[in-house]
């Protein structure tokens, strides 16, 4: 009845860190180019994000529009890219394996970026993991969820289109929104707010329509901290422990056996 083998994939992983650096990462560009090509990330491009910034006009602050160049850094299958600019490194991943291979590329183009620029300190650092579960044969979407989440579905009877739920909580430092969304027929779906800027996700992943769960987990610590590679690691690793936390809130103890966290 349903189809794949693989009940659940990470389809993508993205960490972030916040800064100011205080330079024109343009100028920087060539070098940088030539860094992230060394560590095989040699597919350079130019992107633009409009927003709004204030201004003093005399005595009255206004809003006008600005554009900002940032630049994405991706390898040949593009399957893993890092977006820079003057204020904040991105990296994101379609291929995730485990958390330790991920954090271990973060760090290695947090090396590269603070190489460039000499990054002292940081204002955020964030995780965020989404997974899809799709019912391997003979069972449904009830089967891999809690019950306070598989109560939603078929609540009203007839034909649901889907369910989602939303929760926010802190744990001391680390801030968590956690949402799950629940269809009985889906493509692959990203959030609003994430863009794949033409990565390559997953085969089985793509093509796959049919019942679906999605688990987007982010979490993010955000105060000022001094800058190195282990800040990032004990920073990231502790925010992964809280998203599996709220990964066993929401699946059942089937799809932890099946799937577990990673």
């Amino acid at each position: 009845m349903y189809g794949p083998k693989k009940v659940s994939s990470n389809y993508l992983a993205v960490a972030e860190i916040r800064f100011s650096s205080g330079v024109d990462i343009s100028n920087f560009i060539m070098t940088a180019q030539e860094y992230f090509s060394q560590a095989n990330y040699a597919q350079v491009a130019v992107l633009k994000n409009q927003s709004m910034k204030t201004e003093q006009f005399g005595e009255q602050n206004m809003l006008v529009p600005t554009v900002q160049k940032i630049y994405a850094f991706t390898n040949r299958d593009a399957t893993r890219q890092f977006i820079l600019n003057e204020h904040c490194l991105v990296f994101k991943v379609t291929d995730f394996q485990d958390f330790d291979s991920f954090m271990a590329l973060f760090q290695e183009g947090v090396y590269l970026v603070n190489k460039l620029i000499h990054i002292v300190s940081s204002q955020r650092m964030g995780l965020r993991l989404l997974k899809r579960i799709m019912p391997r044969s003979g069972l449904g979407l009830k089967d891999y969820l809690q019950p306070s989440e598989a109560s939603l579905l078929g609540r009203f009877g007839g034909l649901s289109g889907f369910s989602q739920t939303e929760f926010t909580h802190q744990f001391n430092a680390i801030h968590l929104l956690h949402r799950v969304k629940t269809s009985p027929h889906s493509g692959l779906e990203l959030p609003k707010d994430i863009h794949s800027q033409d990565m390559a996700f997953n085969a089985e992943v793509l093509t796959y329509h049919g019942p679906s769960i999605f688990l987007d987990s982010d979490g993010f610590v955000e105060k000022h901290q001094d800058l190195s590679l282990p800040t990032v690691k004990d920073n990231l690793k502790n925010i992964h422990a809280i998203l599996g936390l709220a990964f066993q809130s929401s699946v059942s103890d089937l799809a932890l056996s099946e799937i577990g966290f990673r």
